[in-house]
């Protein structure tokens, strides 16, 4: 029971000494490519360079004890640290002490939220999120995070809000652009993609950083007016409970829940395709609660939400890591930095820091994701679009928040008139098919066969009603019996039996038969109590659509035989 909640105990006892030589490079690696990032996504989530570096160690020795994959790397996110600045925003003054307190509270919450999820094994919480809202919604923060960098790249003042005040205000401080900065800002940009090309082992995030320091100090650019991240005291991250007053509590755990819901829905991504990679498995539910981990050690560490991280477990995975020991050696390296490596940062660019950000979400940015969803399905290409719009001009949770209610709207639209075939039987074969599709599907005077492509509930059992007595009355007028192909209902409620049970004895009345066939077991047995209880006299329930078929046309000939 200890090793299914504490996965760290059965990989550990497995660990081969052998492992250790690539646990260590693959640490290395991970740490060369997590310091440049963290102390750039500190510029979106608005906390002190530090803090980014903080968040690490502790999130990582969480993840490696409690999660189940072996090569995810867990750490700072740009679509996450945008949302946490949302919400604590409405909290706090940006860059105060209760700011700060309110972010690592949120981590505190957010890493709750979901053990709790993890816990009562609510994995499935996720799937409230389609893919089109969540595509849509990352091409809109990729925008907006782009936004809250080009100020320190054009070195110019900021502004708070959305992407609509945050463009303004750089359209009317355009002629203060700083022009040395602008340069070194796009230079940065320039080696980020440049580097790659040369080699893929060069970290390229690291060397621009080294290079944007260099640049600075050799040429005293500080003075000239280029914003650098200053002094920075080396330090252990400290250790502590954030404080937030109880005012703040609804705000958090609201917060946190959107953040979650987001959270896991990538992170689950980036680890599930890590595993495949691997031809490992994970378990969803024990990574909620490494996950749920992870976050509250971040935010023990004074430091702020974190999220899985697939463009950085594959840096590790081709480095060679073996386990998620090369995560533990990673955050060992950021504690070393910590300590010793500080000063070396005095003289960072903003603007490069801006550049890093900027360059991560040109690479998220691909807009083939709304001419896919164009050519796939309008409704959703629609609530894609909205989305992304809503991310933009109103804001990051408001959009999807909005894409989430939409997509609920759209199933709930799609559940309550599902889809109703008229069907008839191939020519020369046992096999029913729509009368629509095919033309060699052979309907009949007296029968008449539907498919309905859904569970019989309370939303659309209405529906269903309506549309066979509408067609009971606009079809033929010969047909006798009705057939309802109800494979792909797996329930049926009370309110849906109480509405068959009324077009049934409509039915009767006017000398149709009601029947439903390919009934599974739970409806069959539904069914069968109310024809106890007498509410329906006679309700015909078949195996098969060929043996109502059969049945059917028996009795037209025994009954034709008499007359």
């Amino acid at each position: 029971m200890l090793s299914k909640y504490v996965p760290f105990l059965v990989w550990m006892k497995e660990y081969k000494r052998s492992y250790l030589r690539y646990d260590l490079v693959a640490g290395a690696t991970i740490w060369a490519v997590m310091v440049p990032t963290a102390l750039a996504y500190t510029s979106i989530i608005e906390v002190d360079p530090i803090v980014g570096l903080y968040t690490v160690p502790l999130t990582l020795l969480m993840y490696a004890v409690f999660g189940t994959s072996k090569c995810l790397v867990v750490g700072p996110d740009s679509a996450t640290a945008l949302l946490s600045a949302h919400i604590v925003g409405t909290l706090a003054v940006m860059h105060s002490h209760h700011y700060m307190m309110l972010t690592s509270a949120l981590a505190l919450f957010i890493g709750t939220v979901f053990v709790v999820f993890g816990t009562f094994k609510m994995g499935w919480i996720a799937n409230f999120i389609s893919i089109p809202v969540m595509r849509s919604f990352i091409q809109g923060l990729a925008i907006v995070t782009m936004m809250t960098q080009l100020s320190k790249m054009f070195g110019v003042p900021s502004v708070e809000g959305n992407f609509v005040h945050r463009l303004l205000s750089l359209i009317r401080h355009l002629d203060q652009t700083h022009f040395i900065t602008l340069g070194i800002a796009v230079g940065a940009l320039g080696l980020l993609y440049i580097i790659p090309k040369i080699s893929d082992r060069i970290p390229n995030a690291i060397v621009t950083v080294i290079i944007g320091i260099l640049v600075v100090y050799l040429f005293d650019l500080e003075a000239e007016g280029v914003a650098v991240v200053g002094s920075i005291e080396g330090s252990l991250p400290p250790f502590q409970i954030p404080e937030f007053a109880l005012k703040d509590t609804s705000t958090l755990l609201l917060g946190a829940l959107a953040i979650v819901l987001l959270n896991y829905t990538e992170s689950l991504g980036a680890a599930k395709e890590a595993a495949e990679r691997r031809g490992e498995q994970i378990d969803t539910n024990q990574e909620l609660i490494g996950l749920g981990a992870a976050n509250i050690g971040a935010s023990l560490s004074s430091g702020f939400v974190v999220a899985g991280s697939l463009s950085q477990s594959t840096v590790s995975m081709l480095a060679g890591g073996k386990t998620q020991m090369s995560n533990v050696f990673h955050g060992a390296f950021i504690l070393l930095t910590l300590l010793f490596l500080m000063p070396l940062f005095e003289n960072l660019p903003l603007c490069v820091l801006g550049a890093i950000v900027t360059y991560a979400m040109l690479r998220v940015m691909d807009y083939r994701v709304f001419t896919s969803l164009f050519r796939a399905n309008r409704p959703e290409f629609w609530i894609g679009v909205a989305t992304f719009l809503a991310v933009i001009l109103v804001g990051v949770l408001e959009g999807v928040g909005l894409g989430i209610l939409l997509s609920l709207g759209l199933l709930i639209y799609h559940n309550s008139r599902p889809k109703l075939e008229i069907l008839g039987k191939l020519e020369g074969a046992d096999v029913f098919k729509s009368i629509a599709i095919h033309s060699n599907a052979r309907s009949f005077d007296h029968i008449l066969i539907v498919r309905f492509g859904a569970s019989l509930f309370y939303a659309n059992a209405g529906y269903l009603v309506d549309q066979l007595r509408h067609l009971s009355y606009h079809t033929n007028p010969l047909i006798k019996h009705i057939i309802v192909d109800v494979e792909r209902a797996a329930t049926v409620d009370i309110t849906a039996m109480i509405l068959i049970e009324e077009l049934h004895k409509d039915l009767e009345k006017r000398g149709i038969t009601l029947a439903f066939a390919r009934t599974n077991d739970d409806i069959k047995s539904e069914f069968a109590q109310m024809v106890e209880r007498q509410e329906l006299k006679s309700l015909f329930l078949f195996d098969t659509i060929s043996e109502a078929v059969s049945a059917f046309d028996s009795k037209r000939a025994k009954k034709q035989k008499g007359d």
